[in-house]
């Protein structure tokens, strides 16, 4: 019974990481693929033990390196995801920094221009006769 429920809490999650994976990121398809492992580890235990008789260290052993594998992958994808989200908040902070040089840049562009008016006016008087 403990079993079932576990193989059905492992379907669930599966789902509800596979609409987080349907954005087409990296990470989440790594927790979806670490979740498929964790519900296959628990799946093989159940088979090696009930159907094939293998012996209950031997299948111990097994159940736990599927787990560990599993976890291992959630981990990397969890891991993936805060990088490039991380990356993602370095990339816009980049981007208003650009956004804030190309301001000031530009103020000088005008200002200089501004300038350049002011030299011809100046120059227009100082060329003017009385």
């Amino acid at each position: 019974m403990l079993e079932t429920f576990v193989v059905v809490l492992d379907i669930s999650l599966l789902i509800v990481a596979a609409l987080g994976a349907m954005r087409n990121e990296k990470g989440w398809w790594l927790i979806v693929f670490g979740l498929f492992i964790l519900g296959l580890g628990h799946v093989t235990e159940t088979l090696f033990g009930e159907v094939f008789h293998i012996s209950h260290e031997l299948n111990e052993v097994q159940h736990r390196l599927w787990i560990l594998g599993g976890f291992v992958i959630i981990v990397s994808g969890i891991s993936f995801i805060r990088r490039s989200r991380t990356a993602e908040e370095t990339n816009k902070e980049a981007k208003k920094e650009s956004a804030k040089e190309n301001k000031i840049s530009s103020g000088k562009a005008e200002l200089s221009s501004v300038g350049r008016q002011f030299i011809k006016l100046i120059n227009a008087f100082s060329n003017f006769t009385f």
